[in-house]
């Protein structure tokens, strides 16, 4: 049933809720936070950033991260995205080959999300 105010759609109806929910699948939400050494210079903070982003752009066009970018003001979460592989252990590997996780400037979390395939964000 609607509300007065409006916030409820009376389309939305426990039944495609729950189908909706029936197609929902399990990603890999990956969390960027500030790693232990970031002491570099300014020029290899360059290089490293040039080729962190070179590293999650592949990722992107392999279609094994479709989602990812930059947090700010969240302290010493950096940064986000979604995986889209199969086994945890494959979504830590892709990040652990990432630059900046290599040379210590970002770690990374990655955590299961449960959500459905082909929602996407507005153009």
């Amino acid at each position: 049933m609607a509300r007065q105010d409006g916030l409820l759609d009376p389309e939305v109806t426990d039944a495609v809720v729950m189908d909706a929910v029936g197609r929902q699948r399990w990603f890999w939400l990956l969390l960027l936070k500030s790693g232990p050494i970031r002491n570099q210079g300014q020029a290899e903070v360059d290089d490293i950033q040039a080729a962190h982003l070179r590293h999650l752009f592949t990722l992107r066009k392999r279609r094994q991260l479709v989602l990812f970018g930059p947090v700010r003001d969240a302290g010493a979460l950096r940064g986000i995205g979604v995986l889209t592989v199969a086994t945890r252990e494959e979504a830590g590997a892709l990040m652990a080959d990432d630059p900046a996780v290599r040379a210590g400037r970002l770690r990374a979390d990655v955590r299961p999300w449960f959500t459905m395939p082909g929602d996407r964000l507005p153009d």
